[in-house]
């Protein structure tokens, strides 16, 4: 393989194993679906073998997956977020405590995520994860839900071995800014509105990442705009997630991803040149971002 085939193939093996799991089937089953024998699964999806025309559509069309899938490395169903107080999908490895509360999705998570893979690797990336008690391929459906707590985790983790800093959160939530941070739900009709349409358009789309906060513009002026950011019940009840100690990080990951996030999309017609957190009560933050 070329390396660019080799890229290739290592994507459409994520989308196969993904959606195989999704499914519950097994390789077995999968193979007889798509007319191949288990070994020559097992080699599609380890990424050695690239699937034929025929085969992808074939599997495509079993699974109900859209064929460019394997352009984008990601399954993407736009369903908005829906609390569970228990995950009822148990084709996926996924540790119990992360499983109660699922209220944020893999879309949600993917800047985080993202930048993990992209500071120690794949091999060490999926290792870290699968440690956490999660299949790595779980997150390759945008869709699929998660307690909070694992996006608290997986930031300590990353915490502790020095691979993230406060210096390196910019270039975490510029990631905010990729197709791959927001899926479909990625569109170039969003871009170049004014900061306060684009707070609102953000927010509108928030119940398809996650419906652990309520967001609210408190007001509008020229050159800056205050917002507010509530936690929901479950968060502030939820002892294992100690929410309190938590809040710093919130903040400031919060004010990097939206300053990313609204800098790109308003294409430079003004320059966002910050976002701050201005008030931190229990349960609410208020935020301004100040744009000329």
């Amino acid at each position: 393989m070329t390396p660019e085939e080799k890229k290739a193939a290592i994507k459409t093996a994520k989308i196969i194993r993904t959606a195989r799991k999704q499914r519950g089937w097994t390789q077995i089953d999968t193979a007889k679906k798509i007319g191949v024998s288990q070994s020559a699964l097992s080699k599609l999806e380890s990424g050695i073998l690239i699937p034929s025309v025929h085969q992808w559509f074939e599997f495509c069309t079993a699974a109900g997956i859209p064929a460019d899938s394997h352009v984008h490395g990601y399954l993407d169903r736009l369903e908005i977020i829906r609390f569970q107080d228990q995950l009822s999908n148990q084709n996926f490895k996924v540790n119990e405590i992360y499983r109660v509360d699922a209220a944020s999705s893999a879309r949600s998570l993917s800047p985080l995520i993202q930048s993990l893979y992209d500071s120690i690797g794949d091999v060490k990336a999926k290792k870290l994860i699968k440690d956490m008690g999660v299949d790595p391929d779980y997150f390759a459906d945008l869709g699929n839900q998660i307690n909070f707590r694992f996006f608290m985790d997986l930031f300590y983790w990353m915490k502790k071995k020095g691979i993230y800093k406060k210096t390196d959160l910019s270039q975490i939530t510029q990631l905010a800014s990729t197709q791959k941070a927001h899926g479909g739900l990625y569109s170039n009709q969003d871009f170049g509105a004014s900061v306060d349409s684009l707070l609102k358009l953000s927010f509108s789309k928030s119940p398809f990442y996650e419906v652990n906060f309520d967001y609210q513009i408190e007001d509008v002026g020229a050159k800056k705009t205050t917002f507010s950011v509530t936690a929901r019940e479950h968060l502030l009840k939820n002892k294992n997630l100690q929410f309190d100690e938590s809040r710093e990080f919130i903040d400031e990951y919060r004010s990097g991803y939206f300053k990313n996030l609204i800098q790109f999309l308003n294409a430079k017609q003004s320059i966002i040149k910050d976002v701050k957190c201005v008030s931190n009560e229990k349960a609410r933050s208020v935020y301004e971002l100040s744009h000329s």
